[in-house]
């Protein structure tokens, strides 16, 4: 067949100008040079809108007909996205969830949840208890104080330089009024949880400890809670007395650990003895 006339008629392809029938005769055609293909586009040949899409995601081209006047997809068609090499097969469910975006009305705002004060809230809020829950005073074994456990927060620190009153005429096992040859009291009545986070007057709590054990060594462990709790935080507690000599004599030592969501504040062993050591 010549270059320069093809079939009409016949079953053969119409060109670009149709047609012209009869019986097999042939009519020139002339040749226009070849326009360059189309660009890749899924809407070369329907009208279509880009939806806002979030960042970090393709945007998404889509039909007129299936989106909504603002933009959100509204029904659910297969379609591919060449251009990015995304092949998008979802229907509306998908494509609203995958764009964050929906049709249906917006729903109602959910009411303020109640203020609840029973058990379960106390389980999200601990600092939410009262103190005798969250302080644990432990029994005394002959008389003698053993230790206290703990769960301090921000509303447990009073005021600088505010004490509780003594509470009765007692005194801790082994405590003598006396002073050394400075004038300086030699005992103390000490606190295995700390006046100042409102440690209680009581007998499962205070012990006969030297003075300087008292202060500065257990008050510089001391101010580490007191900061933590001055920054908002939680302060898990424990204060155990140790008796290498039996319970009838004076705590050689007292153990005192401290902890918040931050890690561990403390963790020292405090000899109960005259003179300044190095714990805190």
């Amino acid at each position: 067949m010549g270059s320069g006339s093809q079939p009409i008629g016949g079953g053969g392809p119409g060109t670009a100008d149709g047609p012209t029938g009869g019986g097999g005769r042939t009519q020139p055609v002339t040749h226009h040079p070849k326009p360059p293909p189309p660009p890749r586009d899924p809407c070369a040949h329907q009208h279509c809108v880009v939806p806002p899409g979030p960042k970090g995601l393709p945007y998404f081209a889509l039909p007129v007909s299936l989106t909504s006047v603002s933009g959100a997809v509204a029904v659910g068609e297969d379609l591919a996205l060449d251009a990015g090499g995304w092949v998008i097969d979802e229907a509306v469910n998908g494509l609203t969830d995958l764009l964050g975006t929906s049709n249906d009305p917006e729903p109602e705002p959910e009411p303020e949840p109640e203020t609840d004060t029973g058990p379960d809230s106390r389980r999200s809020d601990p600092c939410s208890a009262k103190r005798e829950d969250r302080f644990n005073y432990e029994p005394a074994l002959d008389g003698a104080p053993t230790g206290v456990t703990a769960l301090l927060c921000p509303q447990d620190l009073k005021p600088p330089n505010s004490r509780g009153p003594r509470k009765g005429r007692w005194e801790p096992p082994g405590y003598v009024s006396r002073k050394d040859r400075g004038g300086n009291w030699i005992f103390n009545r000490s606190h295995i949880l700390g006046d100042r986070f409102h440690g209680d007057w009581r007998k499962e709590n205070i012990f006969t400890g030297f003075r300087e054990m008292n202060d500065p060594d257990m008050k510089a462990c001391e101010n580490e809670m007191a900061d933590a709790l001055a920054a908002r935080q939680e302060v898990y507690y424990s204060g155990q007395l140790l008796y290498a000599n039996g319970r009838k004599n004076l705590p050689t030592a007292i153990q005192m650990t401290a902890v918040t969501s931050k890690g561990i504040l403390f963790d020292v062993t405090v000899k109960n003895a005259p003179g300044k050591q190095v714990t805190c």
